[in-house]
């Protein structure tokens, strides 16, 4: 579900996950410590980058920027499907659409094995925004899926992407 008021973010939801990928990965990554916004050694936290959407089984269009190959028209097709690397968790908080004339008219995401709810991005472009955040963000482990699926009205490249964190190991963070 989508956050309606541009004033509003779930950020009591989005600092609690963060918090619990923070456990989950000391737990993983032991004796790695986290080191918040500049590790030196250990683990941290970054804004969410298209470079950080790889694995070892796909990579979306452009790993520089975001984007969307929109091939068919009123059908479901996979934006993203792979399997995120052993460095990195992906916390997804919203999406953001940079298209004067928006194509995509929903996402379905689901992360490490869960389908979860489809999101209708219409009411974004009805509001006259250029970005959403989720009622309830969500996040894929490492080693697990993470698959967006997107449906649109019209085909062509749409400038698409998602908002969010990636908490990872220093060499993930520093990539380029």
């Amino acid at each position: 579900m989508l956050l309606r008021l541009t004033d509003r973010r779930p950020d009591a939801r989005i600092g609690g996950l963060i918090k619990n990928v923070v456990d989950a990965a000391r737990k993983d990554w032991e004796p790695l410590e986290y080191e918040g916004e500049y590790p030196i050694g250990g683990f941290g936290i970054s804004e969410l980058r298209p470079k950080h959407i790889r694995g070892g089984t796909h990579n979306i269009p452009s790993t520089i920027t975001w984007s969307a190959s929109i091939a068919t028209a009123s059908t479901y097709f996979s934006w993203m499907d792979l399997t995120l690397t052993d460095m990195a968790y992906v916390i997804v908080s919203g999406v953001f659409n940079l298209e004067a004339d928006p194509r995509v008219t929903e996402i379905a995401p689901s992360a490490n094995g869960e389908d979860l709810p489809t999101v209708n991005l219409e009411q974004m472009y009805g509001l006259d925004l250029a970005r959403v955040w989720f009622e309830k963000p969500f996040a894929a482990r490492p080693n697990n899926n993470l698959k967006i699926q997107l449906v649109a009205r019209d085909t062509g490249v749409e400038r698409i992407g998602l908002m969010g964190h990636v908490i990872a190991k220093r060499a993930y963070l520093i990539i380029r």
